[in-house]
């Protein structure tokens, strides 16, 4: 239990604790035994939203092929390639990193609504190029926060709608070869389940390890909400806005620190990377019959559209 302080420091140390990252050998997990008591809600409106962009100025979630890490296959995590997600997103509160994000537009961050719940904008920055957060390579540019956009039915008690949109102060130059926005799912009408979902984030690599330095990725198998309910969380915890990913051994995971990053499938079998998860929530990191639980995208692509101003969105062409 917390110590009485005030409501900035306890907010700030709740975010802390619940920071989610993705960890080396395993990614996002910690324990919420004292959230695990409510309703499943219905999820958000599931149209096919209409403001895609006719034409985007580069190919959103494409990784160039020099930067394409060269292990085809991950279970406990490894270095990503520099630059080889150029979607990746740090956020910091001053000054001091805490939770991932995914660049969607030229001014607009999605990440977990738990990342930015009570935080002023003033007090944060968002920092896209990083790759390795300790080297300057002269590929970071850092963005002041113009405002906050958290779901308006997020519940810390239930991490269910934990979804938020970081407006920025300023336009990130899409025209830097290392930088790129991320493709969203064009329909909600999937539940990825049995699909490959590549996490990505500067958590800690383990329970009780240091976060990364280094941008960290791990692929976990994505399980059905069904099958998810069926392991160690009680059932109604699980609602429709979410999705379970990772093995029941445990095994690889997202971690502290990890949280707001995304989660991405293949669209289509292609070598487009499309985002369908933000790191949420879990038990521990790579614990066995817990896997990590992610933001359902796909069930708030509206949401979204309504929260990015004129800017359109990137969908991948084959999704």
């Amino acid at each position: 239990m917390l110590r009485p302080i005030t409501v900035a420091a306890a907010a700030v140390a709740l975010v802390a604790f619940l920071v989610v990252q993705v960890s080396g050998a395993a990614y996002t997990a910690i324990t919420w035994d004292h959230l695990f008591n409510y309703p499943q809600k219905h999820a958000p409106g599931r149209g096919r939203p209409s403001r895609y962009c006719a034409s985007c100025e580069k190919p959103c979630g494409a990784q160039p092929a020099e930067r394409r890490s060269a292990f085809a296959k991950i279970v406990n995590g490894k270095d990503t390639r520099e630059n080889e997600f150029g979607w990746a997103a740090t956020l910091s509160r001053r000054g001091q990193f805490y939770c991932g994000g995914t660049l969607i537009t030229k001014m607009h961050i999605l990440t977990a609504a738990h990342c930015v719940e009570n935080f002023n904008p003033k007090d944060l920055t968002v920092t896209i190029g990083e790759h390795d957060r300790k080297v300057e390579t002269g590929r970071k540019s850092v963005h002041h926060v113009a405002k906050i956009y958290r779901h308006p039915d997020f519940k810390l008690s239930t991490f269910d709608n934990d979804i938020a949109i970081v407006e920025l102060r300023d336009v990130v130059s899409i025209e830097n070869p290392w930088v790129r926005v991320a493709c969203l799912p064009k329909t909600a009408y999937s539940t990825y389940e049995g699909e490959k979902g590549t996490v990505i984030g500067w958590g800690r690599l383990g329970e009780r390890k240091k976060s990364s330095n280094i941008l960290q990725k791990v692929d976990v198998p994505i399980i059905s909400n069904e099958d998810c309910k069926e392991m160690g969380y009680l059932p109604e915890k699980i609602t429709s806005n979410m999705i379970c990913a990772g093995y029941k051994e445990g095994m690889s995971d997202a971690c502290q620190g990890d949280s707001g990053g995304p989660m991405h499938r293949h669209a289509d079998s292609s070598d487009v990377l499309e985002v369908i998860g933000i790191v949420s929530w879990g038990k521990g990191c790579a614990r066995e019959n817990y896997p990590g639980v992610y933001t359902r995208v796909a069930n708030y692509l509206e949401w979204i559209m309504d929260h990015t101003g004129n800017e359109c969105i990137c969908g991948a062409e084959s999704s």
